[in-house]
This record gives C-alpha cells, sequence and structure tokens, in this order.
C-alpha cells in the first residue's frame, strides 16, 4: 500500500540580514519556503507588486530586485520614489508569504550577546544558518507526520510491511532544495556549504529516510531569483523586529503567522511568544485577503484608468464621425446645387 499524493518539492531560499547601527546587534538568516505548486504565483505576484511602482520605461531598465533595507528607507534606486509608495509597496511585498500560503523559518544571533560567551569567536552567520537549516528540517518532519496521520494510517493496514512502505513513499516523495543568496566572500560560502554538509552528510538519505534535504546546496543571484528577495525582505523586518523597532511593527504582523520554526542564539531570557503551527498550515482563506485588501486601490486606479480611456477613445471618434458627417452634407448640397 502506498499513498497517491503527488510529490512536493520545496525550495527553501535563504538570505541573511544584519543590524549594527544600535547597541544591541543581530545578524538573522531566513528561509521562505516555496512549493512547486506555488513558483509560478509568487513570480506573478512579485510582477503585480512592481507594477505598482508605475515605473517609467528607464526606471524599469535600471530596476534590478527589491532589496528590503533600500526599498524601506528610500535610499539608491528607490530614493526617486514617494515614501507613501515605497512603504506601500514594501508591505504588499512582505504580505506575499501569507497571501501563497508560504512557511517562513528564521535562525537568528544576538552578536552583542555571544561577544560575552566562551565561543564568542563564533561566526555569527553559521550559527544563524545552522538555527535556520535544523528548523527547516523540523517544519519537514512536522508536515510529513501530519500527512501520514491525515493519510497512511487506516484501520485495515494490519500488516507492518505495509505501514513500513507507506512511510517510505511518503518520506521519498518529498524534497527541500537550500538556496542562499550569494556572495563574492568565498570564506562566507565555503562556511555555510561547510555546515550543510555537517546537517547533512553524504548518503545521509540511505541512513535515514526523514532527510528530506537535497544532496547539495546552491547559491543563486538575488537579482533573478524572486525567492531569494523574500527572504531578504523577511529578515530585514525580522532582524528590526527583534529590536523591539516600532516602525517595523505592521509589517511583522504580516509575516508572523507564517513563521513556522525559529531559535537564537544565544538562547534570550524571554522567550518570543510565536504562533501556533497550526496558523501556518491553514493560513490560505484568511491570509490571501490580505494581499487583496492592499491591492484593491491599484486594481481601481487600473479599471479607473481604463474607462478615462475608453471614454477619451469614444469622445475622439464621435468628434471625427460629427465633423465627418458635416463634410458629407457639404458635398452632398455643393453636388445637388452643381
Amino acid at each position: 500500500m502506498t499513498s497517491d499524493r503527488r510529490t512536493f518539492v520545496y525550495i527553501a531560499y535563504l538570505d541573511e540580514s544584519e543590524t549594527k547601527r544600535r547597541i544591541e546587534k543581530w545578524c538573522v538568516m531566513s528561509s521562505v519556503l516555496v512549493d512547486d505548486s506555488n513558483f509560478k504565483l509568487l513570480e506573478a505576484s512579485c510582477q503585480v507588486v512592481q507594477d505598482g511602482l508605475n515605473m517609467t520605461p528607464e526606471q524599469l531598465d535600471k530596476f534590478t530586485e527589491f532589496h528590503a533595507c533600500e526599498l524601506f528607507k528610500g535610499v539608491k534606486f528607490f530614493e526617486q520614489f514617494d515614501e507613501k509608495l515605497r512603504l506601500e509597496t514594501f508591505k504588499k511585498l512582505v504580505a506575499l508569504p501569507a497571501f501563497l500560503g508560504l512557511p517562513i523559518v528564521y535562525g537568528a544571533t544576538d552578536t552583542r550577546r555571544l561577544d560575552e560567551e566562551v565561543v564568542g569567536s563564533a561566526d555569527p552567520l553559521d550559527i544563524s544558518f545552522r538555527i535556520c537549516v535544523r528548523n527547516i528540517e523540523k517544519f519537514m518532519k512536522a508536515r510529513i507526520e501530519q500527512e501520514l496521520r491525515k493519510n497512511i494510517w487506516p484501520p485495515q493496514a494490519q500488516q507492518n510491511e505495509e505501514i513500513m512502505a507507506a512511510v517510505i513513499d511518503v518520506n521519498i516523495k518529498d524534497l527541500t532544495l537550500l538556496i542562499a543568496d550569494d556572495t563574492e566572500d568565498r570564506k562566507v560560502k565555503e562556511t555555510l556549504h561547510a555546515s550543510f554538509r555537517k546537517l547533512r552528510p553524504r548518503r545521509e538519505v540511505a541512513q535515514n529516510i526523514f532527510c528530506s534535504f537535497h544532496d547539495d546546496m546552491y547559491f543563486g543571484d538575488s537579482r533573478y531569483s524572486l525567492g531569494i528577495q523574500l527572504a531578504d525582505a523577511c529578515s530585514y523586518v525580522i532582524a528590526r523586529n527583534l529590536h523591539g523597532d516600532d516602525e517595523i511593527a505592521p509589517y511583522f504582523q504580516l509575516i508572523e503567522p507564517q513563521i513556522v520554526g525559529s531559535g537564537i542564539y544565544p538562547e534570550p531570557k524571554e522567550k518570543p511568544k510565536l504562533p501556533a503551527k497550526t496558523v501556518a498550515f491553514n493560513a490560505e482563506n484568511k491570509a490571501k485577503q490580505i494581499l487583496v485588501r492592499l491591492l484593491e486601490d491599484e486594481k481601481k486606479k487600473r479599471i479607473s484608468s481604463i474607462q478615462s480611456s475608453n471614454d477619451n477613445h469614444i469622445a475622439s471618434r464621435s468628434e471625427s464621425s460629427e465633423s465627418g458627417d458635416g463634410s458629407g452634407e457639404t458635398g452632398e448640397r455643393e453636388e445637388a446645387e452643381g
């Protein structure tokens, strides 16, 4: 007996964000998990967000990516846009995980407190990466267990061989591929890759069928990866929220229901309150309303623009028709008189 469910492939996009200006310093590595069925919808949704900036052809030629910090602060490419428009665009961007029901996982390191630890010389980015990856695996195991409980334990399954076959079937049909933001810093890439190899040794799947990770991790250019850009936005919001930044709080509320796993090192004295995981699993109906509300104004503007264009076109045709009728009547009178 095997399950008849389809294969799931999750692409775990990762990117980091660091805060350095305040007394507290954080290094956050976030991951947005995009299942294969949602990838094209993510691309289309990002296009809608981009269209909301109403960029000129010249601006479109220079636009490369949504970099969260630059968009939120209005620097570099985004300094030419009105603050209200920028923040509305930022809100739409960070609302996408809830709209599409995408899980978010993150690892964070309090670098100020890390300096006071015995392992103070450890790389905070590597620590955050390891925490993030471990929580991705925990989420995948929880998802598989949920699938097993829902579909794989029928009362008629009386043979252990049948149950074991079902368990194996569920596990081998799930795959998680890690794609992190590329960097020119070779040492950083080597460090992250070495950590992944520790967490996912070669031939691991032969020893542990519950390992859902692909046999290697990859690095992608954020300019061409919408998933990495979304992970960057989540990391930026989470890092500033860890500071207790009131300015970022409304945006954190948009992604909070999608956080299915997290960890902080050193462990905080007061653990942050996280929403129940069931919220993320069942977020579709309520979450999809978020982006819809955000896009309503833009939709109305487009409809109004189209109607206005049509009205102008009709008026123009009417004027041309009236002018043509007049000349026709004159011609007919001249012909009659002749």
